[in-house]
C-alpha cells in the first residue's frame, strides 16, 4: 500500500516537476550561450590590441576599412552556414555557391546603376534559389545534409567554371565604391550591409519556423523526416542561408574586383571555423547567426596577426582545421555525442516533430 501510495504522490509531482526541469535546461542553454558570446568578444579584444600594437598602421582608416570588409565579408557567409548548423546540419557547398555567385555577377554586370542594382537582386535571388535546391534534396532524399551538400558543391562548381572557365573580367568601380567604399563620416559601407542582414534575421527569428529550425536542431533524432513541417523547415533554413550567402558573394566581388570561378574555394573550413568561434555548437540547437559574424572577425584579426608577424599562409589553414578539430571533439566529450550534419538520418519510432528551442532563444 505504501508503495503504490507511493507511485501516487510520484505521479502527482510530475506535473511540477516537469515545468522546472525545464526551465533548467533553458537557463543552462542560456547560460552556456551567453558564456560563449562573451569569451569570443574579450577573445576578439583581445587580439585587435595585439594587431594594433605590432602593427601601428592598422589604424589608419583605410586598414580599418579592409579589415571591416574583410570580416563582414567572411561574417555573411559564416552567418548562412550558422542557419544551416542550429538545425543540425552543416553546408559543404559554401565555396562553390560563392564561387557561383561571383561569376554570374561579373559577367552580366553593366555600367548603369540600373544593371548594377538589377544583376545585384538577380545574385541575391540566386543564392536562395540555389541553396533552397540543396534543402530540397537533403528533405526529398531523406540523406545527411553534409552528405547532399559536398555532393552538390561540385555541381555548383561545375556551372561555375561553365559560366567562367578561367578568372577574369572587371568590376564596375561605381560598384565597388558603393559596397566596399566609405561614404558617411568614414563609416565602410559593408557595414550597413551588416545592419541590413542584422535587421532580416532580427525580423526573421520571430517567426514560428525559426523556432521550429531551432527545435530540429535540438532534436534532430527524434523529428520524423517525413514530417511536412521538418521538411518545409529544412528547405526554409537553406533558403535564408542562401541569402547570406547572396550578399557575402557581393561584396566579396566588390573587394576581389574581379571574377573568379575559385572564388570560394578557402572560405568552406574558415567560414564553419568562424562559426564555431561564435559559440555556435555542431550538431544543432543553440547558436546564432550573428554571433558567427563575430567569430568571422576573431578569424580575420588571426589571419592578420599572422601576416603581420610574417607567418606564411599555411599556417592559417592549420589553425582553422585545428578549432575545427577542437569543435568536434568537444561535441562527442562534452556535449554528449551530437552529430554533425545529420538532417536525413532515420526517425525513431513515434517520435514527434520538434516543439520549442533548446535554448529559448527564437
Amino acid at each position: 500500500m505504501a508503495g503504490v501510495g507511493r507511485q501516487l504522490l510520484t505521479s502527482a509531482e510530475a506535473p511540477r516537476r516537469a515545468p522546472t526541469q525545464s526551465l533548467l535546461v533553458h537557463a543552462r542553454a542560456w547560460g552556456a550561450e551567453r558564456r560563449s558570446v562573451v569569451v569570443a568578444v574579450l577573445l576578439l579584444l583581445v587580439l585587435l590590441a595585439v594587431y594594433w600594437s605590432v602593427d601601428p598602421s592598422a589604424r589608419t582608416a583605410g586598414s580599418v576599412q579592409g579589415f571591416a570588409n574583410g570580416g563582414i565579408g567572411l561574417g555573411l557567409v559564416a552567418a548562412g552556414e550558422a542557419v544551416v548548423v542550429v538545425a543540425g546540419g552543416l553546408d559543404l557547398s559554401i565555396g562553390s555557391i560563392l564561387s557561383l555567385l561571383n561569376v554570374i555577377l561579373v559577367s552580366q554586370m553593366g555600367a548603369s546603376a540600373g544593371s548594377q542594382l538589377g544583376v545585384s537582386i538577380e545574385v541575391l535571388a540566386t543564392g536562395v534559389a540555389v541553396s533552397a535546391t540543396n534543402g530540397l534534396l537533403v528533405a526529398g532524399l531523406n540523406l545527411p545534409s553534409i552528405l547532399v551538400t559536398l555532393s552538390m558543391s561540385f555541381l555548383w562548381q561545375g556551372v561555375a567554371l561553365l559560366v567562367r572557365s578561367q578568372p577574369g573580367g572587371t568590376v564596375q568601380s561605381g560598384f565597388a565604391s558603393t559596397l566596399s567604399g566609405s561614404f558617411l563620416i568614414s563609416i565602410p559601407n559593408s557595414t550597413y550591409l551588416l545592419v541590413a542582414a542584422v535587421l532580416v534575421w532580427w525580423a526573421t527569428k520571430r517567426t514560428g519556423w525559426v523556432r521550429r529550425l531551432y527545435a530540429l536542431g535540438s532534436e534532430a533524432e527524434a523529428a520524423p523526416s517525413s514530417s511536412r513541417r521538418v521538411r518545409s523547415t529544412i528547405v526554409a533554413g537553406h533558403a535564408l542561408a542562401g541569402l547570406f550567402y547572396g550578399a557575402a558573394a557581393l561584396l566579396l566581388t566588390a573587394m576581389s574586383g574581379s571574377g573568379d570561378p575559385n572564388l570560394g574555394s578557402t572560405l568552406v573550413v574558415t567560414a564553419i571555423a568562424a562559426v564555431v568561434l561564435g559559440g555556435t555548437r555542431l550538431g544543432g540547437g543553440r547558436g546564432d547567426p550573428l554571433t558567427a559574424i563575430l567569430g568571422a572577425f576573431i578569424v580575420t584579426s588571426v589571419d592578420d596577426i599572422l601576416f603581420a608577424f610574417q607567418v606564411p599562409a599555411f599556417y592559417t589553414g592549420v589553425l582553422n582545421g585545428a578549432i575545427l578539430f577542437a569543435a568536434v571533439l568537444k561535441g562527442l566529450v562534452l556535449d554528449g555525442g551530437s552529430g554533425v550534419g545529420r538532417w536525413g538520418s532515420p526517425a525513431a519510432p513515434g517520435a514527434s516533430t520538434p516543439a520549442a528551442p533548446q535554448d529559448g532563444r527564437a
